[in-house]
């Protein structure tokens, strides 16, 4: 692998193109995340950035940045990002914990200490949350005061945010529905 030298980092990038593809229901783009300095970069660069939301119209681009921030792309967003030469990200397109954590703890496993629960889905499920339809005001404050109840029960079933994640001094100690109902076990 080539050394990155200073020449490679100051590299211009006029005329160049770079497409930034989001789920056609997004509602932050690229606000707080790490894409919008990286574009900002790109654009002190000389790059011309174009965020693209949705598949419904093609936009041509030098480079496409797949960044559809959901726990698995939408064949749709996958068929879309083909259609060009120079795709970024074409390969992460289902990044559920359980595909890329080694040190997941099974109900059969013999696992001395500790364990954290975690959602199988990136950040809890919110990208998911997100690009869906937003429930009614009375519809959100009902499920905040249900969730709220839930959780200072102890009976907090679905995994939401990371402040939902349970750690416990072993495996045994774990609910046994945790290991059935699409949370992850890993070693902590």
């Amino acid at each position: 692998m080539a050394s990155v030298t200073d020449a490679i980092i100051t590299s211009r990038l006029d005329g160049i193109r770079i497409g930034i593809l989001h789920h056609s229901g997004s509602k932050l783009v690229r606000e707080g995340y790490l894409i919008d300095s990286m574009a900002d970069l790109w654009k002190g660069r000389g790059a011309e950035v174009v965020d693209i939301v949705g598949t419904d119209t093609p936009v041509p681009v030098d480079l496409l940045l797949l960044h559809v921030d959901v726990s698995v792309v939408p064949e749709a967003y996958r068929r879309f990002a083909q259609t060009h030469s120079r795709v970024i990200n074409l390969s992460a397109v289902d990044i559920r914990k359980r595909n890329y954590l080694e040190d997941l703890v099974g109900v059969d496993d013999e696992s001395s200490g500790p364990v954290i629960v975690k959602s199988n889905l990136n950040h809890g499920g919110l990208p998911e949350r997100l690009v869906g339809p937003p429930p009614s005001g009375p519809a959100r404050l009902v499920a905040g005061i249900r969730r709220g109840l839930r959780r200072r029960l102890g009976l907090v079933n679905e995994i939401r945010f990371k402040s939902d994640y349970e750690i416990f001094p072993d495996r045994v100690s774990v609910p046994a529905r945790r290991f059935s109902d699409g949370s992850v076990i890993q070693r902590f």
